[in-house]
């Protein structure tokens, strides 16, 4: 039997108060910002529908208000749903409210994320290594200012490396969740982190998709 087509949903996060922009998010919430002549949120929402991404939610909160206006002036080419948070429920709470479609996979992304990054080649990443939960991480470099000494256990000197630069992954805000990851989230405050190790403490399978693009 052919397998009966899912939905293709993404859920993005608009929620947040965007504190350490200072008076920059006074009166504008931060997925209204300008990047150029589009806001944030439109330069997202834009780039979800060239995926055929056919539903996208936006969870809100902090001067929901204008998000909603600016969405009810916007000619749309996804169903779009808002998900007004009465009060803060984190990074992943929203997910809770996502009840009513066929979904295989949901794909988060954070309300202030511009990225290059192929969310076809994502999906079929996830899909195709049968994830459960798939991060995208970018990486991010740093240079410590000073001589690093290594010692051993004893305090004793090793080696003295000048001005080292050390490279890690961090997340990069963009998540795709299958349906067992998105049924863990009930109705209350969690953020993304705290689900992710939520998961892995359950067994499920996570994986890593690496963003080179900008």
């Amino acid at each position: 039997d052919e397998k009966t087509d899912t939905e293709k949903a993404a859920l993005i996060l608009a929620g947040g108060f965007g504190s350490r922009l200072g008076k920059i998010t006074k009166n504008t919430p931060k997925p209204l910002l300008k990047i150029g002549r589009k806001p944030l949120l439109e330069i997202i929402l834009q780039k979800l529908e060239k995926a055929a991404y056919k539903n996208i939610y936006i969870s809100t909160h902090y001067l929901h208000e204008k998000i909603t206006k600016y969405l009810n002036k916007r000619k749309s080419i996804a169903n779009i749903k808002i998900i007004h948070e009465a009060k803060p429920l984190g990074t992943a709470g929203s997910i809770s409210k996502i009840k009513d479609i066929n979904l295989d996979f949901l794909t988060v992304i954070n309300g202030d994320v511009i990225s290059e990054i192929n969310l076809d080649s994502l999906n079929e990443f996830h899909l195709e290594k049968q994830f459960d939960l798939t991060l995208t991480v970018a990486q991010f470099s740093t240079k410590i200012s000073f001589g690093v000494v290594d010692l051993d256990n004893n305090f004793k000197f090793k080696s003295l490396k000048e001005k080292p630069i050390k490279k890690y992954f961090v997340l990069s805000g963009i998540y795709c969740l299958s349906k067992n990851i998105c049924d863990l989230v009930t109705e209350a405050y969690i953020d993304m982190p705290e689900l992710i190790d939520h998961a892995k403490k359950l067994g499920f399978k996570i994986g890593v998709f690496p963003i080179y693009e900008y």
